[in-house]
């Protein structure tokens, strides 16, 4: 709490023999609040001083924006999945976890729903993609490889590096799950530009 001097020299007031000391002890936390020749702590949180707000309000406020400003971007950056050319697309976490033998590899698990007309880009990984399709039908088109369809129970695997794009091929959505083992540290899809 900060306890403010009174500049009053009425008897009875703060700052006389009578009403206490001419100065007060400041303590952190609070303004003062005059009020019938006593004095009460008021929160800073909605004291003001003048028509400006307090320093500590302030700094509150500047805090509060920060950390939302910055939870939305560890949010976004952080994601597993950063599907920069993806259009009609979500992915949903399921597990992330090192790999036992090889801690410089990261393991995870998505699923991964991707609406009629969407697509996932043309991306790769940095390691390798095993997908088991759930519903739907999908077009895979990857560098160096004929065009395929797969559906309900296919699965398919992507080797590190190969740059591929999936498609989704009928009216309804397609629903897969799929496992990344990657390089720890580095993202799971990196876009690559058509």
């Amino acid at each position: 709490m900060i306890w403010l001097k009174s500049t009053s020299k009425r008897p009875g007031k703060l700052g006389t023999a009578e009403g206490g000391p001419a100065s007060m002890p400041r303590m952190a936390g609070a303004s003062c609040n005059i009020i019938r020749g006593r004095s009460r702590p008021v929160p800073d949180s909605i004291a003001r001083e003048g028509k400006g707000e307090t320093m500590t309000h302030t700094s509150r406020k500047l805090a509060a924006v920060f950390a939302v400003t910055l939870a939305v971007l560890v949010t976004v950056l952080a994601s597993p999945v950063a599907w920069a050319q993806a259009s009609g697309m979500s992915a949903k976490p399921l597990l992330r976890t090192s790999l036992s033998d090889d801690t410089s590899k990261d393991t995870v698990m998505l699923a991964v729903e991707i609406a009629a007309g969407g697509t996932t880009g043309r991306h790769f990984h940095h390691g390798d993609e095993y997908a088991f399709v759930l519903q739907g039908t999908l077009e895979l088109v990857a560098e160096g490889r004929e065009t395929r369809r797969v559906t309900v129970g296919d699965a398919f695997h992507n080797p590190r590096g190969l740059i591929h794009e999936a498609k989704n091929a009928g009216d309804t959505p397609v629903r897969l799950h799929i496992v990344f083992v990657v390089d720890k540290g580095k993202p799971i899809i990196e876009p690559v530009a058509k």
